[in-house]
């Protein structure tokens, strides 16, 4: 009798078990405070949606209701980290290589993109263009800077070159893939450490495990690196719209050229190189269609002479600060200056540092071996001012590092990310003014300019809203450098961004009453609206009290583009 009791009691508690969890489960993730950010994934978490009759009829506020409470459960952060974790201890072994999937499809479809940081202070743009496109910086200091995130138009910098056809796959130009970083450092902040011996310029160890490929990224000894393809028709493509640079520009410019080499070239070992196609070749074939009048950078054989050194990010796709440094030491060859010594300038650090590739393929082993950036501060006298989107004439007073940035943002340390336009003055006035073309890679290569050239335009190809050849003309530009990583020069969508930038039209500011706007509107020319010829007295005038800051209050002001 008492044994039977005792069976009716235990099965009613285990009744009352599961029901009384999620109870306690519902009624913390009503009371508990909601994560906004989750530090293992390195994203923003949802928030809650504002309600609208629209919204609500259409399902979009209770779908965002659902991801939500997805993402805000209690615990959820432990529950995602078993997971991956899980998940890492899959996999199907296959010639000593073991195949993950991460299960969102290709990697590097959004393309990995340095977040662009801005200063707060707003920039003091006048309402229509000047005469020149010489940027005009604002006097006064600028206020202290706060990250601005921001998505990666026109695809993947490092990746539409895909795995070659000896891996299994097409070798196909388009197909997107995230580049790669390099040898792991230690979790601690210090830069004496080094990557592991380079066994025969690959720099991992034979003997170690067989790497691990996450869609199309390798970890490899706590390194991941993504597999290069490249085609023949991306790099003839590249090429042909460097001369036409030349083309239009004559001998008044100097065009210098500088293909960067990812990790994977120099620390994947031998065995493995099947899955990847060999980077030199490439550089080497561009290099050769290249007009003789154009300087060839060769970053490549700075950087093989220093692999054991710590060169690529582990845990990232870019390269340091002391990769990038081996790179100036190559230009500086070209462009016949001497390059200042690493030891004369003060080196300062960010850590720890988990990067883009972490992002992608949420490996425990990248997590628990976080990388640093090191960056390096030049004495030479100077001013930069950074130009956001929609203000190409006018920019914010900033430094060139922004020393502030951390975690995962830490390699925006470099210019404060991808900056449409950061225009450099310094103290030199020898009459040297270049004009740096770049995707995020040339970010840490850009400061080492400084001590050279009376002044830096650093250009971002993707975001740049001048148009090139009357910019370059009118600030005086009398050299060019071309910078991009060799996944960028092999992706048709960035060689497009560059080819734009020289006949590209300007982005001008127009305003017109907001009361009026819609009758403005039917009024445009179709050949441009805001024309200038066809402004009124009354438009020009209302134009120089708004640039001056006296206009009124009943002013609309919108950023339109010129055709």
């Amino acid at each position: 009798m008492n044994e039977s009791i005792g069976k009716r009691v235990l099965i009613l508690l285990h009744c009352a078990l599961i029901p009384s969890i999620l109870f306690v489960l519902g009624l913390c993730a009503i009371i508990l405070p909601k994560p906004t950010f989750s530090e293992y994934e390195r994203r923003d978490l949802e928030t809650f949606p504002e309600f609208t009759a629209a919204s609500l009829r259409s399902g979009a506020f209770t779908a965002q209701i659902d991801r939500f409470y997805a993402d805000t459960f209690p615990l959820r952060e432990s529950f995602v980290q078993l997971n991956a974790s899980l998940a890492e201890k899959r996999g199907i072994q296959y010639n000593d290589m073991i195949l993950y999937e991460t299960g969102n499809g290709t990697l590097g479809d959004n393309g990995p993109s340095t977040t662009p940081i801005q200063s707060s202070v707003p920039p003091s743009a006048s309402l229509q263009p000047p005469q020149s496109s010489q940027p005009v910086a604002p006097e006064g200091p600028a206020g202290p800077p706060a990250p601005v995130t921001d998505d990666s138009p026109d695809g993947d910098e490092t990746g539409s070159s895909s795995a070659p056809a000896s891996s299994g796959q097409s070798s196909q130009g388009e197909s997107s893939q995230s580049q790669s970083s390099a040898p792991p450092p230690s979790s601690s902040a210090s830069s004496s450490q080094t990557p592991p011996a380079a066994d025969g310029g690959t720099g991992a160890d034979i003997n170690a495990p067989a790497p691990e490929t996450y869609n199309s990224i390798l970890i490899y000894q706590n390194m991941a690196m993504a597999p290069f393809g490249g085609t023949k028709t991306a790099s003839e493509y590249y090429a042909s719209v460097l001369n036409n640079y030349h083309e239009v520009l004559g001998d008044s410019v100097k065009i210098y050229n500088l293909i960067v080499p990812t990790s994977i070239e120099f620390y994947l070992p031998d065995q493995y190189k099947s899955v990847t196609n060999p980077q030199k070749p490439n550089i080497d074939y561009i290099y050769s269609l290249l007009s003789p009048e154009i300087s060839k950078v060769d970053a490549y054989s700075a950087i093989q002479q220093h692999t054991d050194e710590y060169l690529y990010f582990a845990t990232d796709h870019h390269w340091t600060a002391l990769g990038a440094y081996y790179a100036y030491i190559a230009f500086a060859k070209e462009a016949g200056f001497e390059p200042k010594p690493l030891d004369s300038m003060e080196k300062r650090t960010i850590s720890p540092f988990i990067g883009t590739m972490y992002n992608q393929t949420q490996s425990s082993k990248l997590l628990e071996n976080p990388d640093y950036v090191d960056y390096y501060i030049t004495d030479t006298q100077h001013q930069a001012y950074q130009f956001p989107r929609n203000s190409p004439y006018h920019g914010n007073p900033v430094s060139v590092w922004a020393e502030f940035a951390k975690g995962g943002n830490a390699y925006s340390v470099f210019l404060y990310g991808d900056q449409p336009l950061t225009r450099i003055d310094t103290e030199h006035k020898n009459g040297r003014k270049i004009m740096v073309v770049k995707e995020s890679f040339g970010n840490a290569f850009a400061p080492y300019l400084i001590p050279h050239y009376e002044q830096v335009f650093v250009v971002d190809q993707r975001y740049f809203q001048i148009n090139g050849l009357k910019f370059i003309q009118d600030n005086g530009i009398n050299e060019i450098l071309f910078i991009n990583n060799i996944f960028a020069a092999n992706t048709s969508s960035q060689i497009r961004c560059i080819e734009r930038i020289l006949t590209q039209s300007d982005w001008y500011f127009e305003t017109r009453p907001a009361s009026s706007s819609s009758e403005s509107s039917s009024q445009e020319s179709p050949e441009g609206e805001g024309n200038e010829a066809e402004k009124t007295e009354k438009q020009k005038e209302d134009e120089k009290d708004n640039s001056s800051g006296t206009g009124s209050s009943s002013q609309k002001v919108t950023v339109k583009k010129r055709e």
